[in-house]
């Protein structure tokens, strides 16, 4: 074929293809339609048995919801556009093991006709549409979870035993209907073990465990639940399960990673909340807006550190860090109050739940308003201000204390300045003026000051200090005498209307001469003159100094806290003071002479008194304090210390009163906004959706209360969110008795979670607690006081089995797996109790409660994998880090490698049930890690000290601690080999010879803390 054939065959070509193209574009799909073709299949021939009256699988065929929900065992049934991998399909086909639906047998439904699967393959493969309005909405009307039930009747049971509680006649009820029989209950040595590490997480003391096993009396459970309740450990236990809910963390997260120094706050209200049994709806109310509720109150504030325990990116963060952070807000607050996925419906509505996109951002609404801030209510800032005048009391009480015992010490002064009266009665003036003897300077006499001080009337007549009276002359000094006295040339005196010499003995210490002056308003101050001993003594004659010659003297007025001096004998010095002042001596002075003086012009018509009393610093009465004291004011300093650091909390407030604006953003993009929205609820859950029956007001205009709606609503029994939210606190406090709730997904009760496993058991929980004031101890006390759960654990392979084949065939019928609990499943601790356990068995366990929290030793490795901002590297373990593991404190990216090994949460999300996976490093941990060794050294310690030098009873006492329990014989005979193996194998080695003892105990005591028995409940 030449060019131009060649040319001309591909033109015909291109112009067939562009011709067949057209007519292929014209013919119109063969596409199945739904509604008339595959939903009359499911009607016909699937619905008897995945309908609205029975859902085998936990499937509904009826319910677009259900059809394309991810089944909880299987995955999803149908992939949309991918009928080869749709489980659907495979069953309809049989293909390999899987059988074939429908059953075959089964009278009630038909089998398909190889046209129907291929109709139903062929709807799959072009996208699976499902029309609105066709078959049935399941998640608004239908699902358990939104129904609002009344109290259910509790089932009639005539066993005696079982019969008494509600909880026992909802579980012997579904445990006869399967045929099984409970276990026997559980001895009460194993009963008081298990009690307090549910309830508190630490192991029973050796004489807590002898009064329970000694009490005899009917109602010796009873007394014993109370009493572990109101322990102040059942906070930090039961607290450290909602921190997981919370995803409480003490640090921003991402890549900085910076500290939240104020964070504790919440972990505290958390726990004393508990401790106190604070009313589970006001619990609530106050992590999403306490600060409305109670503007002020720490606790309060510190309430709604929940809003902002997540993770935020900090580092210059842009609007949609904020969206980020809010969405954080909304989803852990619905997936914790109400065991909803909302957060699904950020970008569009939600897949499986009846949830809208517009519903979200309604909710957002609440939170759109808010700032996370470190705050100081105005309750904090109070408590700090009375402890400072606490200490000023204390320190005021204790300097005056220690200046009488000063005074009383002081050698006798001939100028009667020791307390003893020296002329004259306390109070009575002069019978001398001072004119008199100022005339009588006129004749001569060289020194007519010097004679003064022994017409005083000086007498002690207040603690403070001796008080002297002096009656106000009419006239001042004559200044023609004055003249020639070198005392009083610089500077002239002519402001000085009268003047009193005292000379003071002092101790061999600095002190503080304290001088005051009582009179009519008229007189508000007066003045002093010092003079040095050597340059005048007690008869007043002058001795002269050298020039330039320090006399001592510091003076400090109360006004300005000038310093003067020191002063040289020819610069004496006056000073016009306030009506008190203070004034500090040199330690070298022994004693000082004191001139006081009324100014000109303030001479008073009625006596003047004036005190002069002694003062020290404060490091000198300090320093000898009582014992007793002593350790008052430490306490008190510690206390004020704590107050300074912790006066701040971390907290969520509004920025103002005005809510901002909200929009639905289009896939959730912040810079695409939709549709303006209001605050608004979940119309799945009470059927309304608008927020106006639960909006509040306040007086507080600086917040818009828009959380305080949400709030209301979430706990209004009646009409609001209350029956779901206490379905949902019922199902958690259930799981962490028994290790699974009745609902498997605690923080999922929509379409996509399980099923409850005894759905009047969870109603009637729910009940109880609403009709108890929301009490969460009065539910406690419900559970505990149960046969349920005082159940033995011993297995039994003929119920077990018979117990399996009965959830199996639940499952496959209704979708849910049954109860059944005819026997107590050992539960393994969490990572907290095990470090818990392990202080307080080695006898080293700080209870301090609250505060700050600690950061303990970990290795340098796993500091390295941290942020920058860093973990310290230089931390010794000791007392300070022995306190409870729920006071660690918790950055996200540096987590105690302890904690991770045993499953507790990096805190970035809300964790509603922890895994318990078993992994080698949990052994390494144990064999290797140092807090463990030096642990179980302590450990053997403690043993040395409390059962004494017998290997025997160490054993036995060793048990006790760590078990609850006395060792078995054989358990004896094997621990003394082990130990005299241990020893020997020490002694001979050079290194550790004349250690072996200890050695091999710590040997012991180690092994006893990597056991099982030491880490599960049983």
């Amino acid at each position: 074929m030449d060019h131009d054939q060649r040319t001309s065959f591909v033109r015909i070509t291109l112009l067939l293809s562009f011709v067949l193209a057209g007519l292929l574009a014209e013919t119109p799909v063969d596409k199945v339609n739904f509604e008339k073709e595959v939903y009359p299949v499911f009607e016909n021939h699937c619905l008897v048995c995945h309908g609205p009256k029975e859902q085998k699988a936990r499937l509904r065929l009826d319910a677009r919801s259900f059809v394309f929900n991810p089944h909880r065992q299987s995955g999803p049934i149908i992939v949309k556009g991918d009928s080869k991998g749709s489980l659907l399909v495979k069953r309809l086909l049989g293909e390999k093991s899987i059988k074939k639906m429908p059953l075959a047998g089964d009278e009630r439904s038909r089998p398909l006709t190889n046209d129907q699967i291929s109709l139903i393959q062929k709807w799959i493969d072009q996208g699976a549409e499902w029309p609105d309005g066709i078959g049935a909405d399941v998640s608004t009307s239908e699902h358990w979870a939104y129904k609002r039930s009344s109290k259910p009747d509790v089932p009639a049971i005539q066993d005696p035993v079982w019969g008494k509680n509600p909880i026992d006649r909802f579980v012997f009820a579904q445990l006869s209907e399967y045929g099984l029989k409970p276990q026997a209950r559980a001895d009460r040595t194993a009963l008081i073990r298990r009690l307090y590490m549910v309830l508190i997480g630490l192991p029973p003391k050796p004489e807590e465990v002898d009064a329970f096993l000694n009490d005899t009396s009917a109602d010796a459970w009873e007394k014993l639940v109370g009493m572990v309740l109101e322990s102040p450990h059942y906070g930090e236990r039961w607290g450290r399960h909602w921190l997981d809910v919370a995803r409480f963390g003490e640090s921003n997260g991402y890549e900085g990673d910076n500290d939240r120094p104020y964070a504790f706050h919440y972990r505290d209200f958390v726990i004393k909340a508990l401790n106190t049994d604070m009313p589970f709806d006001q619990f609530v109310r106050w992590q999403l807006a306490g600060d409305e509720y109670a503007p002020g109150e720490q606790l309060a504030h510190a309430a709604t550190g929940f809003l902002a325990a997540g993770p935020f990116n900090s580092l210059k963060p842009k609007e949609k860090e904020f969206y980020d952070h809010w969405d954080d807000m909304l989803g852990t607050t619905t997936a914790a109050f109400l065991g909803q996925t909302v957060a699904c419906a950020r970008c569009h509505d939600h897949k499986f739940d009846a949830i809208s996109q517009k519903e979200y951002y309604q909710m957002l609404a609440a939170f759109r308003n808010t700032r996370t801030t470190n705050y100081t209510p105005t309750s904090a800032a109070g408590e700090s201000k009375r402890m400072e005048e606490e200490i000023s009391r204390f320190d005021d009480a204790q300097r005056n204390s220690y200046r009488e015992t000063l005074l009383k010490q002081l050698p006798k002064s001939p100028g009667g300045v020791d307390g003893q009266a020296v002329a004259g009665e306390p109070g009575e003036d002069l019978d001398e003026s001072l004119d008199s003897i100022l005339a009588e300077d006129a004749s001569g006499r060289e020194d007519p000051l010097g004679d003064l001080l022994g017409k005083t009337g000086i007498k002690v007549i207040d603690p403070d200090g001796p008080t002297f009276r002096v009656k106000v002359a009419k006239s001042g000094f004559q200044r023609k005498i004055l003249k020639s006295d070198p005392f009083f040339v610089s500077p002239p005196l002519k402001r000085t209307a009268q003047i009193q010499w005292v000379e003071l003995p002092l101790p061999d210490r600095e002190v503080e001469l304290v001088l005051s002056v009582e009179g009519d308003d008229k007189n508000k101050g007066f003045e002093v003159f010092w003079a040095s001993p050597q340059a005048l003594d007690a008869n007043g004659k002058r001795h002269p100094i050298e020039e330039g010659q320090r006399v001592g003297f510091l003076g400090r007025t109360g006004q300005k806290n000038q310093q003067f001096g020191p002063l040289l004998y020819q610069q004496s010095h006056w000073m016009q003071l306030p009506a008190a002042a203070r004034f500090r001596i040199d330690p070298t002075m022994k004693s000082v002479r004191v001139g006081i003086g009324i100014p000109e012009g303030k001479v008073a018509a009625s006596p003047v008194r004036f005190k002069i009393g002694l003062d020290i610093p404060q490091t000198e009465w300090l320093k000898n304090l009582p014992s007793e004291a002593k350790a008052r004011r430490a306490e008190l300093e510690n206390k004020k210390n704590l107050l300074s650091k912790t006066s701040q909390v971390f907290c969520v407030m509004d920025k103002g009163g005005k809510p901002e604006q909200t929009w639905v953003l289009n896939r959730g993009d912040p810079e695409s906004k939709g549709e303006e929205v209001q605050l608004g609820f979940l119309k799945v859950v009470t059927g309304e959706s608008d927020a106006k029956p639960w909006h509040k007001t306040g007086s507080n205009n600086s917040t818009s209360y828009q959380r305080t709606s949400m709030a209301e609503w979430l706990t209004d029994w009646d009409k609001g969110a209350g029956p779901l939210l206490s379905r949902v606190i019922a199902n958690r406090i259930w799981q962490h008795h028994f290790g699974s709730g009745l609902v498997e997904t605690p923080n999922n009760f929509g379409v996509t979670g399980s099923n409850p496993s005894v759905p009047d058991l969870l109603d009637w929980l729910a009940w109880e607690l609403y009709s108890n004031g929301w009490s969460l101890k009065h539910l406690h006390r419900q559970i505990l006081m149960s046969e349920a759960w005082r159940l033995g654990t011993e297995f039994d392979e003929q119920q077990a089995s018979a117990a399996l084949k009965a959830r199996e065939s639940v499952q496959e019928k209704h979708g849910y797996s049954p109860l059944l609990l005819w026997r107590r499943s050992p539960m393994r601790l969490e990572a907290e109790v095990v470090r818990d356990s392990i202080l307080a068995t080695s006898g080293v366990l700080n209870t301090q409660m609250f505060g700050p929290s600690i950061k303990p030793w970990i290795s340098s490795d796993a500091i390295k994998e941290g942020s920058t901002a860093k973990w310290p590297d230089n931390i010794q373990d000791g007392p300070e880090t022995w306190r409870r593991s729920v006071y660690i404190y918790l950055k996200r990216s540096v987590l105690v490698p302890m904690m991770s090994a045993f499953g507790a949460p990096n805190a970035t999300q809300s964790v509603g049930r922890r895994f318990d996976a078993t992994i080698p490093p949990q052994s390494l941990f144990f064999l290797n890690d140092q807090t463990v060794l030096d642990l179980s050294a302590k450990f053997a310690e403690r043993l040395v000290k409390e059962a004494g030098d017998q290997p025997e009873a160490r054993i036995r006492l060793a048990c006790v601690l760590a078990f609850s329990r006395k060792p078995a014989v054989d358990e004896l005979v094997q621990s003394q080999k082990f130990l005299k193996a241990q020893t020997d194998f020490y002694e001979s080695n050079p290194g550790t010879k004349g250690r072996g003892n200890m050695l091999a105990l710590a040997d012991f005591c180690q092994a006893l803390l990597s056991s099982n028995e030491f880490i599960y409940i049983n």
